[in-house]
């Protein structure tokens, strides 16, 4: 992969771990949702979704990419959870929340369109 396009790789995901560290800091509320049987309830811990977050790089380093196909699937659950917190649960989304959400789709479409460099 081209240098350029690492290093904006890498900024949009430092930014995407900036703000639930961000959230993390400042009391900020965040809502991952993962279907399963018993869903959780909002908010999540920003813990977990900086976990799931670090977790994406090394999936990418260990099973190229696949790892992309999990940041996508992991936006998709940021996004769920703004939607689902919000109509089902009657959780607001906070600020960062959106920005979380913002962030991450920006890194998994710039990721999609760089894909075929993690089909080497």
């Amino acid at each position: 992969m081209p240098a350029r396009q690492l290093a904006l790789l890498l900024g949009l995901f430092c930014l995407c771990l900036a703000i639930v560290g961000l959230a993390w800091a400042s009391g900020s509320q965040l809502y991952l949702f993962l279907p399963s049987r018993r869903p959780t309830l909002p908010p999540t811990h920003p813990g977990v979704i900086l976990f799931f977050l670090v977790l994406s790089p090394f999936l990418t380093y260990w099973l190229r990419q696949n790892g992309v196909y999990y940041f996508v699937v992991m936006t998709a659950c940021i996004l769920l959870g703004t939607v689902m917190g919000f109509y089902v649960y009657k959780w607001t989304p906070s600020l960062a929340q959106h920005l979380l959400a913002a962030a991450m789709i920006a890194t998994s479409i710039y990721a999609w369109k760089q894909k075929y460099y993690f089909e080497e």
